[in-house]
């Protein structure tokens, strides 16, 4: 019984320590991923071609990680105990934390599936219709997130100490834990993902793609590949959960084992899963040729400055090696240390004299002949 108690505590411990380790983490990748972010929708704003469903669903993942980011600073600030945990309150994060998962999913379905269509049909139209429809499209794809995620959200209640929250008990809890934290925010959609993926790149390796298509093309395929790419971790360590929790029986000792392995690999893989953030600007911004040219381009002005810089002291450094080798000044006087300037002093060449000298040879004066 003490080692229990022992084992749990350290439970506590290393969830609170590994949790706000990962939460700072989390937090600074955030900012990064703000960054990029801002970039590319300075690059859009400065881009004189049309916008495109593509890019337009790229900023409705934007908001998708604002969310992300909401939920993150939700989690730290329960880590400290400072936020109450009412019915309410328990049922949005619920809501926020499946439907905002599973938005994101069908996002990426919805431009691989355009790309598709709009391959296939190889018409401007279709690309206009998309454009008129897209606040419908947009207003669809929340009404089907509503519909999907509802139910197990309005089956959470706040304990009534306010410290935390219950999940009602019921004979579709099994069903619903694997629905909402395996199959739909990752599994179906990497299934029905495919077959479009595969064509798209087929076609695309046969350069069947003309602009701009091709870049439309390349673009969803990139943003797709991170998508499923950066969750692969965390949601093979859901699955195994799952599967252990259904087939394999286990002792009080082992399922505490079981745990302290679960605090410690959840926030890493779910960390990792966050670079899907940070890849969808800097895709766009790298594979995007239009969107690449508007990047800042202040590194290229410092190495400009730089440049012309190092060719001003090539040609002074040229200039002391001609003095110092005993360079005839404008006075035609040689000074002390061999230089022969246009004052005849020291070596040092008067610059006002050595101007004005030269402007009189260079003047119609000098062809003037005087007679007698």
């Amino acid at each position: 019984m003490a080692e229990k108690e022992d084992l749990e505590d350290l439970h506590k411990g290393i969830n609170t320590a590994w949790a706000v380790t990962f939460g700072v983490l989390y937090f600074k990748s955030m900012l990064i991923s703000l960054a990029c972010y801002l970039l590319l929708f300075r690059s859009i704003a400065l881009s004189t071609k049309k916008n495109n469903p593509t890019l337009l669903c790229v900023v409705f993942l934007f908001f998708c990680y604002l969310v992300d980011m909401g939920l993150e600073m939700e989690e730290l600030i329960n880590l400290f105990s400072m936020s109450l945990h009412t019915t309410a309150n328990c049922r949005l994060v619920t809501y926020t934390t499946y439907g905002n998962k599973i938005l994101q999913a069908m996002i990426v379905m919805f431009m691989l599936y355009y790309n598709l269509m709009a391959g296939y049909f190889k018409t401007y139209k279709f690309e206009v219709v998309t454009m008129k429809m897209f606040p419908l499209v947009i207003l669809g794809l929340l009404l089907l997130e509503l519909l999907l995620v509802i139910h197990p959200a309005m089956r959470v209640e706040g304990h009534e100490s306010g410290k935390y929250c219950i999940i009602a008990a019921s004979s579709q809890l099994t069903v619903d834990s694997w629905f909402y934290t395996v199959l739909l925010p990752y599994w179906f959609p990497l299934v029905f993902s495919l077959p479009p993926t595969i064509y798209m790149i087929l076609r695309y390796r046969e350069k069947e793609y003309n602009e701009p298509r091709k870049t439309q093309v390349k673009l969803t395929v990139c943003i797709a590949g991170a998508f499923f790419l950066s969750g692969l971790l965390y949601y093979l360590l859901m699955l195994a959960r799952e599967i252990e929790a259904a087939t394999v029986t286990r002792s009080e000792w082992q399922h505490l084992l079981g745990a302290s392995v679960w605090y410690i690999t959840r926030p890493m893989f779910a960390y990792i899963s966050y670079a899907f953030h940070i890849a969808v600007p800097l895709i766009c911004l790298t594979q995007d040729p239009d969107l690449k040219q508007h990047l800042p381009t202040i590194p290229r002005r410092l190495k400009e400055i730089s440049l012309k810089k190092r060719k001003y002291n090539a040609e002074e450094g040229a200039n002391g090696a001609n003095s110092a080798n005993g360079t005839v000044g404008s006075n035609g006087m040689a000074g002390a240390n061999g230089t022969v300037g246009a004052n005849g002093e020291n070596g040092f060449v008067n610059k006002s004299v050595d101007f004005e000298d030269r402007e009189y040879h260079n003047s119609a004066a000098t062809n003037v002949v005087c007679i007698g």
